[in-house]
């Protein structure tokens, strides 16, 4: 039995959607909250079709993914036709996830100390 960190533990789901491309690659997102209140991304990506070998690889990625990426990437997904589009509605889907109001993700905090840090740097150096 393996035991998993109560962060990457999925403790709400906000919906998934599967894009299937038009020579067969289906890649289906899931977006959730984990334990420590950030949203989290897993992207699993396969090949489809009678022309793929049954031995090809499925890709599956998961993350604590930033709010304004995962609002991004549901608005690129928009553009595609909705007939590549299958699961779940993506205006609601983002909406549950502005409404879930994640928390940053430990990249977003250390980016914005890092900044911070740069710019206390800079303001000590003009005394």
């Amino acid at each position: 039995r393996r035991s998993f960190p109560i962060s990457h533990l999925k403790i709400m789901s906000l919906g998934s959607f599967t894009h299937t491309s038009l020579d067969g690659v289906a890649t289906t997102v899931t977006y959730s909250i984990d334990g420590e209140g950030c949203l989290v991304r897993e992207t699993v990506v396969k090949s489809t079709g009678k022309h793929v070998d049954a031995k090809t690889p499925v890709l599956n990625v998961s993350a604590q993914s930033p709010l304004s990426a995962a609002v991004e990437q549901i608005e690129a997904y928009k553009l595609s036709p909705k007939s590549q589009i299958k699961g779940g509605n993506l205006d609601e889907i983002k909406a549950k996830i502005i409404a879930a109001n994640p928390k940053q993700t430990q990249d977003e905090k250390e980016a914005a100390n890092a900044v911070a840090a740069t710019a206390a740097a800079a303001e000590g150096a003009d005394y």
